[in-house]
């Protein structure tokens, strides 16, 4: 919300645990059209308290791939049947089972005890898997071989990364 800065036309909703939603109500400042739900996304009741009244944005970042194999596609599937009438796009970060190994294989994503159990091998298959939804675009950190995918520049004041 406040790296990203909307308008007030824009209502924001940030749904975390209690206890992370406790840490950001005292380090950021109350403001309008800005509510948090301390609650899990898996838990019942919280989808149904957001109005579904204008196309919505749904960022998942950093969740989809802690959230649980039959539970990421039933979260997927609660929040298509909430907003689905009115449309919107859903925005998430997510794994291949080779990308969560590797991941986890670093020093501090090792240090939390974090472990990954949804991955998604081929993101067509949630088309199929919920045909309301069109695959817009993916981005890989990293073709099937293993190299990162980008193009280098000359770095005097350029991007590094095209």
């Amino acid at each position: 919300m406040f790296r990203v800065d909307p308008g007030p036309a824009v209502r924001w909703f940030d749904v975390d645990y209690p206890e992370v939603i406790a840490l950001r109500e005292r380090l950021f400042p109350a403001r309008e059209g800005y509510t948090m739900i301390p609650t899990s996304v898996t838990a019942p009741g919280w989808i149904e308290a957001l109005p579904a009244d204008r196309p919505t944005l749904i960022l998942a970042e950093g969740l989809m791939m802690y959230v649980g194999v039959e539970a990421a596609p039933r979260l997927i599937g609660r929040l298509l049947g909430r907003f689905g009438e009115v449309g919107g796009e859903l925005a998430f970060d997510g794994f291949s089972k080779r990308g969560a190994r590797m991941i986890l294989r670093h020093q501090a994503v090792k240090a939390t005890g974090a472990s990954m159990h949804w991955t998604i091998e081929d993101p067509h298959s949630l088309e199929r898997e919920f045909p309301q939804l069109r695959l817009v675009t993916d981005y890989h950190a990293y073709d099937p071989r293993g190299t990162i995918r980008g193009k280098w520049h000359d770095c005097r004041g350029r991007p590094g990364w095209q």
